[in-house]
């Protein structure tokens, strides 16, 4: 899967880098470290992919963003809604 396109215009990598971090931080508020998966072997790259596009597909970028800025620590779950809640699930089964 290619996340940036060539002929992508500033609007899409500026939606897709939004979305990267987005993915990155909810993870992170879950206690997941999403770079150790990959580096470990227990998610490649495709996986990864697939999480950022649905969080770009879902169309929820500003409130999963109002999530995290009032998620103080660690968060027991992803924010209501999240388009990878079960994705986040599975890795956090693997990581326990």
């Amino acid at each position: 899967m290619k996340m940036h396109q060539e002929n992508a215009g500033p609007e899409t990598t500026v939606q897709h880098d939004r979305a990267f971090w987005m993915v990155r931080g909810v993870a992170r508020a879950l206690g997941l470290n999403l770079a150790q998966e990959m580096a470990e072997g227990r998610m490649c790259r495709g996986q990864y992919c697939a999480m950022i596009e649905n969080c770009l597909n879902h169309a929820c970028l500003d409130r999963c963003g109002e999530w995290l800025g009032h998620t103080p620590g660690q968060a027991s779950e992803p924010p209501p809604g999240c388009a990878n809640a079960q994705a986040f699930a599975k890795i956090a089964q693997r990581t326990c």
